[in-house]
Parts: structure tokens; sequence; C-alpha cells
């Protein structure tokens, strides 16, 4: 169980670095942007809620990444880049509901203590929307799915 505890604590610290290193490269709400046009998860006739609470129940965040460099194989890129916006998402979603409960500064052993609240409903949500573009760049939109999800976390407060 404390092993457990210790690859939460390591995977929560990875990933909110990461998150940080990727909102310092582009702008809040822009796109990626590449020679073959942009992705955005935009398809003609389409409407998706991308952020935010859907109901009580469901929480969706969007996230993009690039595949990992050295990478050629088209399928391998796209996976990488995939789990890169899965992961992305996760963290970002760890931290949207860490400031519904804490007032900022928090610091990680309540990030910890939250991840052992709520982190299983955020492992557990899935990617609803994948678009690539033509470089193999991802973009997710993730679902966070728990009966009375919204509820949970305001009682943590």
């Amino acid at each position: 169980m404390k092993n457990r505890l210790f690859c939460i604590c390591i995977s929560v610290a990875l990933i909110a670095s990461a998150l940080v290193l990727a909102s310092g490269c582009q702008k809040k709400g822009s796109n990626l942007k590449s020679p073959y046009g942009a992705i955005g998860g935009a398809i003609s006739g389409s409407t998706y809620k991308t952020e935010g609470w859907l109901d009580e129940e469901t929480y969706r965040v969007t996230m993009a990444a690039v595949p990992k460099q050295g990478l050629t194989d088209k399928d391998k890129r796209r996976e990488s880049s995939q789990k890169t916006a899965v992961l992305l998402a996760q963290a970002r979603a760890m931290d949207t509901f860490a400031a519904l409960i804490y007032s900022k500064p928090y610091d990680s052993t309540k990030r910890l203590a939250l991840a052992k609240k709520i982190g299983k409903y955020v492992d557990d949500g899935k990617a609803v929307k994948v678009t690539y573009d033509g470089e193999d760049n991802c973009e997710v939109i993730y679902e966070i799915k728990a009966w009375g999800l919204k509820k949970k976390l305001q009682e943590l407060k």
C-alpha cells in the first residue's frame, strides 16, 4: 500500500511538472499548429462541451500533446501523443479539483490526500474524443464520470 501511495505521489509530481512545461509552450486556449492545419477537435456540424461540468457526475477537460521525439512509426507517434495528452488531462483535472477544495498554495501533502480520495475517479476516466493533425499531435477530450462526483468534491472542502 505504501509503495502504491509513493508511486501516486511521484506520478502526480511528474504530471504536474509536465503540465507546467506544456502550459508554458502555448497560450491558453490556443490550438497546436502544424503545416497541415490546427487540431482542435472541431468537426463540421459537431458541438462538444470540452471543458467543465456536464452534470453533477461528469467533468471534462481537454489537453493536447506532441509525440515523443525520435519516433518515426505513425502508430507509435499517435500512441505516444495520445498517452501524453491523457496524462496531462488527468493532471489538469486533479489541479482543478484541488483548486476547488484547497486555497492556493496547496502542498504535496494535500495533493496526496486528494489523490487518495478521488484519484481512482480521475484514473478511471476516458478519452471520449481523440483528434490528430498531420504531424500526429493529439488532442483528447477526457471525461471523468462518477456518481455524485461534484458533491463528493464539495464535501471535501
